[in-house]
């Protein structure tokens, strides 16, 4: 399965940074956006209140919050070469760019909080 491969970095550098990287932030953004449609339609046909808009906000978090650690430990894992390539080096920089992104998503979950 591609998601146990890339979990355990067992997939290639380019495979690591285009599609778990890129098609999986997009992915998880529709699936996201989705949900949250969902939901604003229930708030306007009066379905629930209007306290689902903090938890629109704290499921977005959520759902980019466990993308960006499962694409920083692929990106990190598949990057362990030793040959010491460029590209490596720039997919563990990406990688860090990943985890900056994560920090930054449970400072702003941590304040709606």
């Amino acid at each position: 399965m591609f998601i146990k491969r890339a979990w355990n970095g067992e997939i290639a550098v380019w495979q690591s940074v285009v599609l778990v990287s890129i098609v999986g932030y997009i992915l998880t953004f529709a699936v996201v956006t989705a949900i949250n449609m969902a939901l604003l339609q229930m708030k306007l046909v009066g379905w629930i209140d209007s306290y689902s808009i903090v938890f629109m906000k704290i499921s977005m978090s959520i759902f980019f919050l466990i993308f960006g650690i499962f694409a920083t430990r692929s990106l990190w894992r598949s990057a362990n070469n030793p040959k010491a390539k460029i590209g490596h080096t720039i997919a563990r920089f990406w990688a860090i760019c990943l985890g900056l992104y994560i920090a930054g998503l449970i400072m702003r979950w941590l304040s709606i909080v």
